[in-house]
């Protein structure tokens, strides 16, 4: 039997003492950024990542926290039913504050490594 749990900003699918899938996130204030979703392969077409996915806004909402869908599978859930989504949904509008250049390279670069070949073309004063 298939169990999803929640751990360390993620829910978890373990089959036994296996894992097979994670929903992550990572917390800012009271946005939590959905960025990754897997399942493996040979669990595929049960409605794993659904229930990751579940699990996970059940613990936002929880925390009454809002939602910001960078993962393509969560995206892709929420634009296939935005009004199921819409109250938990982030709005990030004026009232979310920018960040530094340097910070969001920083954030980017700990989490994909070395990214000056991607930046070396942008102009850093037009950033806001």
């Amino acid at each position: 039997m298939i169990e999803i749990l929640i751990e360390n900003n993620r829910s978890i699918a373990k089959d036994g003492e296996k894992l097979i899938g994670e929903c992550d996130y990572k917390i800012n204030g009271d946005i939590w950024s959905f960025d990754h979703t897997f399942v493996d392969p040979s669990y595929g077409g049960q409605g794993i990542a659904k229930r990751l996915l579940d699990c996970a806004l059940e613990e936002a909402k929880r925390n009454n926290a809002k939602v910001n869908p960078i993962c393509s599978y969560v995206r892709k859930v929420f634009d296939k039913n935005p009004k199921e989504y819409c109250d938990i949904l982030a709005k990030l509008r004026s009232d979310v504050n920018p960040m530094n250049f340097l910070d969001v390279k920083e954030i980017l670069e700990e989490e994909y490594g070395n990214i000056d070949d991607v930046f070396s073309s942008i102009d850093e004063e037009y950033l806001g």
